[in-house]
């Protein structure tokens, strides 16, 4: 009667042990622990299994908007850079186009902006 009453307890403290082991191990993978510990509450030893075999995430990248492409090369290269360190050669200047299909604020090379072509067609016809 007693080692009726004393499994229950026992199975539910060895099931919050795999959920706090679950949380700890996606920490230190650099996931959500919360979100984890719910999964391991859930599954148990399963969830810790599956927080082993998870993929960690990437790295972070430099800050959006920090980087942009030379249209030369394609390579990343920093915002106010003016040369490319790849190709050697002379970055245009970013400009803000205009345009709605672009959308406000957004940011080009002179070349690349779609709707310039259309300006210079109408002006010299």
């Amino acid at each position: 009667m007693i080692t009726a009453l004393l499994t229950l307890p026992i199975f539910l403290l060895i099931w919050l042990a795999f959920a706090v082991a679950t949380m700890k191990v996606a920490q230190q993978r650099g996931l959500s622990g919360g979100l984890w510990l719910l999964v391991g509450l859930l599954l148990g030893a399963f969830g810790l299994i599956l927080a082993l075999l998870w993929p960690e995430p990437p790295p972070p990248g430099p800050p959006v908007g920090t980087m942009r492409a030379c249209p030369f090369c394609r390579a990343d290269v920093p915002r106010d850079a003016t040369v490319c360190r790849y190709c050697e050669r002379d970055l245009p200047a970013l400009k803000e186009c205009p345009h709605t299909e672009w959308g406000p604020g957004r940011l080009y090379f002179l070349e690349q902006c779609r709707a310039s072509g259309l300006e210079r067609q109408k002006a010299g016809a």
